[in-house]
């Protein structure tokens, strides 16, 4: 079970997810409406201290290729995650894949749509991000959706991996895993003191909760 935590904004953060054996960390950039959002060189900074074993996501919603390519280059990080309107993002697929740029797509779990944007997503990006959207399409809302609807679109989608996101906390984590079997849960304010602050001791429970209840 792979554990993601987002919307790291201090590297005291950071450093107590990497401690706790976190698999991967996401920064909100170019998002200013995100509460969580940063400045490229802040994200420099944050980036700078984790180690090479430790998946780095740019998290933002999808604007333009430029400012994609403008994300990849100046923070070079190992993937990039992506918000924001579904039909767009996948009518621009063909020309992301020809900048070279690994994305994973974050779909509205709430969404009447969700089950057949999680497909195409999979065939054209190769996994998906189901997530609980906001105002502006950015996850980190702290609301779930239905995990009945979460676990059809994993069936639907496989062999390709989902991970889970939307509403996640310590306490729900593992009922969640056990229901959906995602590849990965991801999660933002719920280990969060306010937000972009993250909670240390929620952290640790998470990634303990998610990976004793996966396979």
């Amino acid at each position: 079970m792979k554990v993601k935590i987002c919307g790291l904004t201090r590297i005291r953060d950071v450093q107590a997810a990497v401690e706790a054996e976190v698999d991967s960390l996401g920064f909100v950039v170019g998002t200013p409406t995100s509460p969580r959002n940063l400045s490229t060189r802040r994200a420099q900074k944050l980036l700078s201290v984790v180690p090479g074993d430790v998946i780095k996501l740019a998290v933002t919603v999808f604007h333009s290729l430029k400012a994609l390519r403008e994300i990849d280059s100046c923070l070079q990080v190992d993937r990039l995650q992506l918000h924001g309107d579904i039909e767009r993002i996948l009518s621009y697929a063909p020309e992301i894949h020809s900048l070279g740029l690994n994305c994973v797509v974050a779909v509205n779990g709430r969404s009447p749509r969700a089950l057949d944007f999680s497909l195409k997503c999979s065939q054209m990006f190769g996994s998906v991000l189901l997530d609980t959207a906001g105002p502006g399409g950015l996850g980190g809302t702290g609301v779930a959706h239905e995990w009945a609807i979460s676990r059809r679109v994993r069936d639907v989608i496989a062999p390709s991996p989902l991970t889970l996101a939307g509403g996640l906390t310590p306490e729900n984590v593992a009922d969640a895993v056990r229901m959906v079997e995602p590849s990965g849960v991801d999660v933002s304010s719920g280990v969060e003191e306010k937000p972009g602050v993250k909670d240390v001791e929620k952290m640790r429970r998470f990634i303990a909760e998610a990976k004793e209840a996966g396979p």
